[in-house]
């Protein structure tokens, strides 16, 4: 079906979104970790609906040119890391007593008090993230098996091997969070919120002490704030993607037209937010406040929203950065995932067109988790 390089035998990583597939497999060089393939495919509107394959037939068509067509590098293993939909998995740290009933049975009780799905009608696991006097402290995760069942269907029906897949949160952290590396040195103890602006929805993930906490979705969108934009002004949703990346909430920037349509959208964002941490402090005062905020997601290339989240949130908030994970130069990761967009002419300011530059990494931020995770085990 399609031709395997002998280059790198780790897992590829592969993240499943609503419009979109894309992967990134890494390979060990002397000890360096090193990209060895990147691949992106659009799929049709409907074929995924909130994380639901709906059109087989397209996802699996997309699926197998993902895998046989890289735009950078080539293909070295069939076996695959995955991501399950945000909106159909849960991920929880609980606190458990202890007891003289083995640890397993305890959890088994507890899923049921925290997940809203019948037992049989879901897989779940769980990790034991520390030990107290009379508690253990213990991550949940759980998933419908009507979805893990069809996401292994349809990738095995493509010639992979599913090794794992995981809520999408897990491999978010991995990516971004130097916690999550295998070698721990001299890192401070920090509480994160991670902001993950996807297409079709956002998710706040809440990480404290080495583990996530609990992760929230939140109504707001990239493509929601792009339609927007292209409904206002009348142009169609590629010219609206630029001048969402271009002028965002920059006010300098064609007469602040585009910063006064997203004024109302981040509000709400922001808003929605602050609930968010209010949740989390309420509910893990022990661990307390959060340190800082992480951008990541394809719709967090809006300019500006990180400081405008800060200004009026008041926490450090910075664009998440997984390029620091991998050993390779800033060419080669400039080649990979810097694109050059042209600004439209403004006839009133009479502004040539202008040569931008778009960073793709923040997309790629759960492809390249997922991808982390065979190299860390490793490790």
């Amino acid at each position: 079906m399609f031709t395997l390089s002998k280059k790198s035998n780790y897992p590829l990583g592969i993240d499943i979104s609503d419009l979109s597939l894309k992967l990134i497999q890494l390979n060990k060089i002397r000890g360096k970790i090193k990209i060895q393939a990147i691949s992106s495919r659009k799929l049709l509107e409907g074929t995924i609906q909130d994380g639901e394959i709906i059109n087989s037939t397209n996802f699996n068509q997309e699926l197998k040119k993902l895998i046989s067509k890289p735009e950078f590098g080539n293909i070295g293993s069939n076996d695959v890391s995955a991501c399950l939909p945000d909106s159909k998995t849960y991920i929880k740290l609980i606190k458990v007593e202890k007891s003289i009933n083995p640890i397993s049975d305890i959890i088994a009780n507890e899923i049921q008090k925290n997940i809203p799905l019948l037992e049989n009608d879901m897989y779940y696991d769980w990790q034991l993230i520390s030990e107290e006097k009379n508690n253990f402290n213990i991550l949940i995760g759980a998933a419908k098996k009507s979805i893990v069942d069809s996401y292994i269907e349809n990738l095995s029906q493509a010639g992979l091997n599913v090794v794992s897949l995981e809520p999408e949160p897990v491999a978010v952290v991995r990516a971004l969070l130097k916690e999550e590396s295998p070698s721990k040195v001299n890192l401070e103890n920090k509480n994160y919120g991670i902001i993950d602006i996807g297409a079709k929805r956002t998710n706040i993930v809440f990480y404290s002490n080495n583990s996530i906490v609990s992760s929230i979705s939140l109504p707001i969108s990239g493509n929601e704030i792009t339609q927007k934009i292209s409904k206002t002004l009348e142009i169609n949703m590629e010219q609206a993607e630029k001048a969402k990346i271009i002028c965002g909430l920059d006010k300098n920037k064609a007469k602040g037209i585009i910063d006064d349509i997203l004024k109302d959208m981040i509000k709400e964002l922001i808003e929605k937010i602050k609930e968010s941490i209010d949740f989390y402090e309420t509910n893990y005062p022990n661990l307390g406040l959060l340190n800082s905020l992480i951008l990541c997601g394809g719709g967090a290339n809006i300019k500006n929203l990180d400081k405008e989240i800060e200004e009026n949130i008041g926490i450090k908030t910075s664009l998440g950065n997984f390029k620091e994970k991998i050993d390779e130069t800033s060419e080669k990761l400039e080649k990979y995932f810097i694109t050059t967009i042209k600004s439209e002419k403004d006839k009133e300011n009479n502004e040539l067109n202008k040569k931008i530059q778009k960073d793709l990494a923040p997309g790629y931020t759960s492809a390249m988790g997922l991808a982390l995770k065979g190299i860390y085990l490793e490790e």
